[in-house]
């Protein structure tokens, strides 16, 4: 008991002591770098009467500190995605949610708004522009805060009708005549640049980091139709690329491209334009997607059509199309502009959502996952079982309950490849993996090749077992079944020898399949896998494999060393060649996009795939050896096996027998020494001395 108390104890100082916590764990425990600007601002923030939230205070220590639990499971574990100049805060006086964003102090957006804010400029009620509340001058630097209301997304929650559509074009159609009227030119109309008020539509609130929901975390968000809370107020934000022509709009000029906007035809860096009718043309073609949106407002496709026209002389003024959008307007019956309507494909079950419940969470499969669900009748039938999600009979666990679909097992999904799948073996439980390939391709032909009893039976044979192979009716696609493995590098090596067994065994595998005139051609850290059963017994989560269960929290494992022997392996071969006249005379032509380093890929000058081999292994064991101090020594190794020229690397045998004599030289005792990765901080280190893992994977 005092041995558990002390180990208490001295995690609980640990913890406690922030100057201990490195750069390490700045994720779970710090403010990211682009944060310190509003945690250095917030004494003088508070003073002008706004409250930032807790994060960003400068006493401020995390909510999930010596708690268990993954920290975006806290409200001030939530953070930025990317934009840093902009944040969300309370106005104290009356508790307002506003949004504060950094701007120059003598840049021509602060000037922009604050004219467009002249008490007899913000009369106009055309005037569609964000309201400026307040602006902060930030002493000792170039830097200015302006105070806006808090608004969101103009286009979600979604359109209920076609009034709604008509009410938000309308406003933003006079908010651009107003400020063409001006002589100003916003030039970033684009949805991201388009807000409304959301506190009538959403009398819940919103999270500013997740704007479609409540409170920052995932569950049912709902909403009111706007057509029956209005009036509903629609703004332009973000004039930072906006122009201001002090000789009026008909003679104004401009030069420059626009990266997010390549459809625009006429700019150009040597030509001028008038930008006034480039921004005719970008809101036409926000309009242009919620028309392909929402099949119901087909109708009012020709105002778009004459916004985006190619030559901008036959686009209209704001305020031609304003009364182009009216009159057709006028032309459909009330009853049909104020019905029902619904984003293009909206299933069954986000219709029973939104009507039942009010709002939506995710209820639909992914569109490329069908392909699973309609192969898991023959699957079953040869004996292997999809997890639910995957069922032809699958109704989400979710359905018509309040919480966030992602609380589900079978809410997670694919993230890009949906090629590869687990399932279960029925006559044993065993996990397996299904991959599909296609049944004349060059992969299934090499994976058939390596599987074959005398081949298997090669001890060096490091190429991953073939179980089955399901060729599916009236297609041109297989499935190979693989057994379950996980990435070969994680969890981390708990010693030297770990790395030298996983090390030999690949290099052993890649002999194998040099003598076999077969080059991997594709050797990276995804494609080289290990048994997992013995280091993870409680097994991992196929979409989140430093999971147990799929679900954020303490990752465990035992070492390798504790558990050996483990098995590693090369997998997939979709990029393999096979050489029938021996690898020492092969060529080949081509480039790979994701190893840049390696010098001889040519499409015009011919190499050897086998010594490419040896290059990318040596990559990855040059990768491992920055990660681990510890592992210096070998670095003789891969440095050989990455010589710029492709004659001065070895074959995988003699660098198989390089890293043998190097650890030979070794004391065993410092083999089986623990090591740690680079810059491994006091915080990870503890929690995998006392909790056998970590919580969070730092370093994605």
């Amino acid at each position: 008991m005092a041995l558990v108390s002390d180990s208490q104890h001295r995690l609980r100082l640990a913890l406690e002591n922030r100057d201990f916590l490195d750069e390490d764990c700045k994720h779970s425990f710090t403010l990211e770098q682009g944060e310190r600007f509003w945690i250095d601002a917030q004494p003088l923030i508070l003073a002008r009467g706004y409250q930032l939230r807790p994060r960003y205070r400068p006493d401020w220590i995390p909510s999930w500190t010596l708690n268990t639990n993954f920290h975006q499971q806290y409200e001030d574990g939530l953070t930025f995605d990317l934009n840093y100049l902009v944040l969300d805060a309370k106005r104290i006086s009356d508790g307002e949610k506003v949004v504060l964003k950094r701007v120059s102090t003598r840049g021509k957006e602060l000037a922009i708004l604050k004219y467009l804010n002249r008490p007899s400029v913000r009369a106009d009620p055309r005037n569609r522009t964000i309201p400026l509340l307040d602006v902060i001058h930030l002493p000792h630097t170039p830097w200015s805060l302006i105070i806006m209301p808090y608004c969101r997304e103009f286009n979600y929650p979604p359109f209920h009708c076609g009034n709604e559509f008509l009410e938000s074009m309308s406003q933003f159609l006079e908010g651009l005549q107003f400020m063409h009227e001006h002589n100003i030119a916003h030039f970033d109309i684009a949805p991201q640049n388009m807000v409304m008020e959301e506190s009538r539509v959403i009398p819940d609130g919103s999270h500013f980091f997740n704007p479609r929901t409540h409170t920052g975390f995932y569950g049912l968000f709902s909403w009111k139709d706007r057509c029956s809370v209005g009036p509903v107020g629609y703004y332009y934000i973000d004039f930072g690329l906006s122009l201001y022509f002090p000789n009026g709009k008909d003679t104004a000029l401009h030069f420059g491209t626009l990266r997010t906007f390549p459809a625009i035809p006429e700019l150009s860096q040597t030509v001028g334009y008038n930008p006034f009718k480039v921004d005719v043309f970008q809101l036409g073609l926000t309009m242009q997607k919620l028309i392909d949106t929402y099949p119901d407002l087909e109708d009012f496709r020709p105002v778009c059509q004459s916004m985006t026209a190619p030559d901008p002389g036959d686009r209209p003024t704001p305020a031609g199309a304003l009364q182009h959008l009216r009159s057709i307007a006028a032309g459909v019956a009330p009853a049909t502009l104020s019905a029902q309507i619904w984003e293009k494909d909206t299933g069954f079950l986000k219709k029973a959502s939104r009507l039942v419940l009010g709002g939506y969470r995710r209820l639909s499969v992914d569109e490329g996952e069908n392909f699973w669900r309609q192969s898991q009748p023959f699957l079953l039938a040869l004996g292997y079982q999809l997890r639910p999600r995957y069922r032809p009979d699958w109704i989400p666990s979710w359905t018509l309950k309040t919480n966030y679909w992602g609380e589900y097992e079978d809410g997670l999904t694919f993230a890009i490849n949906d090629s590869v799948l687990d399932a279960t073996r029925m006559q044993d439980g065993k996990k397996v993996v299904l991959k599909r390939v296609p049944t004349k391709g060059e992969e299934l032909k090499m994976i058939t090749y390596l599987t074959t009893p005398s081949l298997r039976s090669d001890l060096r044979n490091r190429t991953i077992p073939v179980l089955d192979i399901i060729h599916l009716l009236n297609t041109s696609l297989s499935l190979i079944v693989m057994p379950y493995c996980r990435v070969f590098n994680y969890p981390p090596f708990h010693c030297s020898n770990e790395f030298i067994e996983a090390m030999t065994q690949f290099l052993d595998g890649l002999q194998f399949m040099h003598q076999h005139n077969i080059s991997h051609y594709d050797i990276a850290p995804q494609n080289m896998v290990m048994d997992e059963s013995r280091v993870v017994p409680n097994g991992s989560h196929f979409f989140r494999p430093r999971t147990h269960t799929g679900f954020h929290g303490l990752f465990t494992w035992n070492n390798r060393c504790a558990v050996s022997p483990v098995d590693y392996y090369y997998i997939d071969f979709g990029l393999s060649l096979y050489f029938r006249d021996g690898k020492d005379t092969a060529l080949y032509l081509g480039t790979l996009r994701t190893f840049p380093t390696i010098p001889e890929l040519s499409d015009t000058v011919p190499y050897n795939p086998f010594k490419v081999d040896i290059f990318q292994l040596g990559l990855t064991m040059e990768k491992l050896i920055d990660a681990y101090p510890d592992l210096e020594n070998f670095r003789p190794v891969s440095q050989s096996m990455t010589a710029p020229v492709p004659g001065d690397r070895p074959t995988p045998a003699d660098a198989l027998s390089h890293l043998r004599s190097i650890a030979a030289g070794i004391p065993p005792a410092k083999l089986s020494a623990q090591i740690w990765e680079r810059d491994t901080g006091i915080g990870k280190k503890v929690s995998r001395f006392f909790f056998g893992g970590y919580r969070r994977d730092y370093h994605r």
